[in-house]
């Protein structure tokens, strides 16, 4: 009887031993697969700054929504620039959809989007709590809203008496453009874009493009949102047919398809290469929207081939839950396993 309990003690403290190295081996486990990563650093003295452990992304509240971002762990130097430039509604003539300079003055309107007053947000959590500098948070969101009108031209010929061709109603005589453009306004025109930036997908900022109550010329023309995507130091350019853009170490990437009127629409980008900076102007095309329009592009660090790969997936990080649970089952498996090759050794 002596043996037989002393048996099953060894035999529990066997199972106990087995327990704790696999409890310790799950912690490792869990530390790689359970963190969010670094925190979103936001600093605001001076120009203000967003960073992770990867990205860090320079914001400018100013008269166009812009931003400079570098690796965290890099150099300044080696700094990449995003400039939302222009809107410009055309008719795609040549069935490409595809905006080029030839088109743009065949319909439709070209506005600058520096000419319009931009509000910037601040920074908040993405639930809405307010962050100030030196504050972190696992994710940080904030935003550009279009608050006043923004110019634009329009091929076309006045239509108030004694207005000179290209004269805007508000502008003094001897400042107009090209006697064939008349200079116009958007009254109602909502552009907002949102910026999101998270610990877990540390590096890159994702941006979502809202506008609604764009007035087209015709349903038949094509709207293109002119971006320049560009860097001061690098003259290593890929485009890349699909998806996105690279130069240098940066990405920018966008989704394929938007949103417009509450359907899934395709987006088609092209590009050329700037002639000053050293980087590309890419257009992103969309067909005609009666109300709003939705767009996610995104800016980054890294390879876009392996951001591409991630574009449109909505899976959870590897430190899901699921994970875990799926470890913890295995653990349990191997202590019962134990327990019967014990009980048979007995």
């Amino acid at each position: 009887m002596e043996l037989f309990k002393r048996g099953r003690l060894k035999v529990r403290k066997l199972i106990l031993s087995i327990i704790i190295l696999c409890f310790l081996a799950l912690g490792p486990i869990s530390s790689v697969y359970g963190q969010n990563g670094v925190q979103a650093r936001v600093e605001t003295s001076g120009p203000a700054t967003v960073s992770t452990d990867e990205l860090t992304v320079q914001v400018n509240p100013g008269p166009v929504p812009h931003f400079w971002y570098w690796s965290t762990d890099g150099s300044q130097d080696e700094a990449y620039h995003v400039k939302f430039q222009h809107l410009i509604e055309y008719s795609d003539d040549n069935g490409d959809d595809e905006f080029d300079n030839n088109e743009q003055v065949s319909a439709g309107a070209s506005f600058s989007l520096s000419s319009g007053k931009w509000e910037f947000s601040g920074f908040t959590t993405e639930d809405g709590d307010s962050l100030e500098s030196g504050d972190t948070a696992d994710s940080v969101k904030f935003s550009y809203t279009l608050v006043g009108p923004i110019r634009g031209k329009q091929e076309g010929q006045p239509d108030q008496p004694g207005q000179q061709p290209g004269q805007h109603p508000d502008e003094p005589p001897g400042q107009q453009e090209s006697p064939n453009e008349m200079k116009l306004s958007s009254e109602n025109l909502v552009i907002v874009l949102t910026c999101h930036i998270s610990a877990a997908d540390g590096n890159k900022m994702k941006i979502d493009v809202y506008i609604e109550n764009w007035n087209f010329e015709s349903q038949e023309n094509r709207l293109a949102l002119r971006t320049d995507f560009t860097s001061d130091n690098s003259s290593d350019i890929t485009e890349e047919s699909n998806n996105g853009y690279q130069i240098g170490k940066a990405f920018f990437a966008y989704e394929d398809s938007a949103t417009a009127d509450g359907q899934s629409v395709t987006v088609v980008a092209n590009s050329e290469q700037t002639e000053q900076a050293k980087g590309l102007k890419v257009w992103f095309n969309y067909p005609s929207f009666t109300e709003t329009l939705d767009h996610d592009p995104t800016i980054g660090i890294g390879d876009l081939t392996a951001e591409i790969a991630l574009i449109g997936e909505t899976g959870t990080d590897l430190l899901s839950n699921s994970t875990t649970g799926i470890y913890a089952t295995l653990i349990v498996i191997v202590v019962l396993v134990a327990v019967i090759y014990i009980g048979k050794r007995k």
